[in-house]
């Protein structure tokens, strides 16, 4: 399907860095993908942010109903929620579902929060908060094969599915069992679809992405794109969300972390798990031994517990 030319300059990140791998994109409410736990979020001001490990697996959503997107680690069933968009540790933690689990997030009792639903198949798991425990309701839709994308596509502030079958999209408004509401078509079979609310009227509608151009359509009709957008590396793992709580998504990247080995000449002996932060004088200190370990064996002491190459940041 050909898609309309336009360029808007709202939605273009600042960071467009080489270095990045994976090609991916999120479908907003599915797992980033990509790896790496540096995030730059388009229209934020600072340099980014790091998080987790470079090979967590990563959703952003809404978990304090502030409005902002944030980031949450998912290890096995064990999910780790941060409610701010800057390095640190986890805020809270919780349990869902099985290590296997397919996992979407989405705000699904419309109370402003986004919480999970686990997917089997074509059967949903529902929970309407962010804590250890059961699934509130299940139903069913679409089939076990599906692509299937979250958004709130009727505005009514409820966040519902659609089944993506190459072009061609199945929308339902309610979390029910049943078949679609409507459908349309819009982009390629092959496209890489993020969906969100790129005008901020409360409708999620998609953008297809094609390298380093994303064409946006702000209606969940068959047609042409209303503008497109060219920004970034094509190597880049893209995602949508709302970082400034203004009601309009727009595109962040997760990015790995660029590591240089030294000569093999300079490589130390491995120390192995012999030391903690309470076996250093100063910060300084235990920066010096975790720099000189690191590029050969990890962070193999456990020192820097929030995954940002600082190491012992309690210490003087």
């Amino acid at each position: 399907m050909s898609l309309k030319r336009s360029v808007v300059a709202g939605l273009v990140l600042a960071v467009t860095s080489t270095g990045l791998t994976a090609v991916s994109a999120f479908a907003q409410g599915e797992e980033v993908g990509g790896s790496g736990n540096t995030y730059f979020l388009s229209g934020t001001v600072d340099g980014g942010f790091n998080y987790g490990d470079s090979g967590d697996r990563v959703y952003f959503g809404d978990w304090d109903g502030d409005g902002v997107d944030t980031p949450m680690i998912r290890r096995d069933g064990q999910y780790f929620v941060r409610n701010s968009n800057s390095s640190g540790t986890a805020d809270y933690t919780f349990w869902y579902g099985n290590s296997d689990d397919v996992v979407l997030v989405g705000d699904w009792d419309g109370d402003g929060v986004d919480t999970l639903a686990v997917r089997r198949g074509g059967h949903y798991y529902v929970k309407n908060s962010t804590t250890t425990g059961v699934a509130d309701y299940e139903f069913w839709y679409g089939n076990s094969d599906d692509v299937v994308l979250v958004g709130d596509w009727d505005g009514d502030g409820v966040d519902t599915l659609t089944v993506r079958r190459g072009g061609h999209y199945f929308v339902k408004d309610s979390t029910t069992t049943g078949v679609a509401d409507y459908e349309f078509w819009y982009g390629n079979s092959d496209d890489i679809v993020l969906v969100g609310d790129w005008d901020g009227d409360g409708v999620s509608t998609l953008t297809v992405r094609r390298g380093i151009t994303y064409y946006v359509k702000n209606s969940t009709t068959t047609g042409v794109a209303d503008y497109e957008v060219s920004y970034g590396n094509a190597t880049d793992t893209a995602f949508a969300g709302d970082w400034n709580g203004d009601g309009s998504d727009t595109v962040g990247l997760r990015r790995p972390p660029v590591v240089t080995t030294p000569p093999a000449s300079s490589k130390p002996a491995n120390p192995g798990d012999t030391k903690n932060c309470g076996d250093f004088r100063t910060h300084a200190e235990a920066q010096a031994w975790f720099d000189t370990y690191y590029p050969w064996y990890g962070d193999i002491a456990k020192l820097d517990n929030n995954n940002d190459g600082v190491a012992c940041e309690s210490l003087p």
